[in-house]
């Protein structure tokens, strides 16, 4: 790992970034056209050969992994198991394998708001109270924009006693947001950032009133079924857990898992490694959106420290050698994850696992790192093709 991959991940975890609080053979991607070209076969063993290498390198027992190209070619591959190493139900990890996609879920919620400013019925400028009167004490001083870029200054709700002594529970977003509605701000809107899970639950709530449908079907009809991401999901209930794959901290089964619905729009999603790499594509280098909220996405960005930065329900890296990447990361329940677009050779990647590290703090900020040897395998590839 790098120096300045050390330095990114140290950013991130003081900054809360990273905390919502044998091997197979890759296949076909479900977005793939009957036309579209296949990734070069030796940069598809390449690929898969480093992905071995990262399980190693990781407290992951398995990962999955995928990369969209500019031409429309998919690699989609998997390595390890779904278990520790001599527990009974282990099974290789397969590419299509379910996972709890945790922050991830900010880029979908982000990607749902900014469709809503494209067809007009949400300005970015617009104020919290516009959409929810009275559903925060200051909702008249929080735009969309803040809540997207995490400059509003709202407390994290995941954080309150209430919240801690029912983890496990169902939630609405009015309950959650309730936990925080008349809490002293963290800071000024506009004036710096501050990430809260609890910027999320309210920008759901904008989604909901401006569609009057909840958030979760409005998602489904505006982002996943145009963009054909057909195998993400919003549980409703903690019996959405059922069909991801198992996960741990270190070797032991993970201890506690937050209900889908006390994640919500800011971290209850469930994907495949595909389908995140395709919306990340779509979303930030496609004509998903229109031209100037694309590009609005990064227009302003909103620095932390270093190399890392906010933009609008984004966060956006720079890495030597590359554009900025642009993306979100995730870790939550065990689960951990990163998506990124690089607008330099119009690509996204998305690389999820299924452990953190046992210790104290536990780690889950390594998708951020390992994802890079990926990126290197790629660079490599374009480098000798040209």
């Amino acid at each position: 790992m790098t120096g300045h991959t050390k330095t990114l991940l140290a950013v991130l975890q003081t900054t809360g970034l990273l905390l919502l609080t044998g091997c197979p053979e890759a296949s076909p991607s479900p977005h793939e056209e009957d036309s579209a070209p296949e990734a070069d076969p030796e940069l598809v063993a390449a690929l898969q050969e480093a992905l071995e290498d990262m399980v190693e390198e990781s407290p992951a027992t398995g990962l999955t992994a995928a990369i969209e190209f500019a031409d429309g070619a998919v690699w989609v591959g998997a390595a390890g198991s779904t278990h520790p190493s001599g527990l009974d139900g282990s099974r290789a990890m397969l590419p299509d394998d379910l996972f709890n996609i945790a922050s991830i879920t900010k880029s979908f919620t982000g990607g749902l708001i900014l469709t809503l400013v494209d067809e007009g019925l949400v300005e970015l400028d617009d104020s919290f109270e516009t959409w929810v009167p009275d559903g925060h004490s200051r909702g008249a001083e929080i735009s969309v924009r803040h809540l997207l870029q995490h400059t509003a200054g709202v407390p994290e709700y995941t954080m309150t006693p209430s919240f801690q002594a029912n983890y496990t529970a169902s939630w609405t977003n009015q309950e959650l947001l309730a936990l925080v509605a008349e809490a002293e701000l963290v800071n000024e809107p506009g004036a710096a950032p501050a990430y809260s899970n609890s910027h999320f639950v309210m920008l759901s709530m904008v989604a909901e009133v401006a569609t009057d449908m909840p958030w979760s079907q409005a998602l489904a009809d505006r982002v996943l079924t145009p963009t054909g991401v057909d195998d993400t999901t919003m549980p409703g209930s903690a019996d959405g857990w059922d069909g991801v794959v198992p996960s741990w901290l270190g070797e032991a089964s993970f201890p506690v898992m937050m209900d889908p619905s006390g994640a919500g729009a800011a971290g209850g999603m469930v994907s495949d490694a595909d389908d995140v790499a395709h919306w990340t594509r779509a979303r930030f280098g496609g004509s998903f959106l229109s031209a100037q909220v694309r590009a609005a996405q990064v227009d302003d960005l909103m620095p932390l420290s270093g190399s890392a930065s906010l933009g609008l329900g984004a966060l956006v890296v720079e890495i030597p050698g590359q554009a900025l990447e642009q993306g979100h990361n995730g870790a939550l329940n065990g689960y951990v994850g990163w998506s990124g677009y690089r607008p330099d050779i119009d690509a996204a990647i998305a690389l999820l696992g299924n452990a953190w590290g046992a210790g104290d703090p536990p780690q889950y900020s390594y998708p951020l790192g390992l994802h890079l040897d990926l990126w290197s395998q790629v660079d490599e590839h374009l480098a000798a093709a040209r």
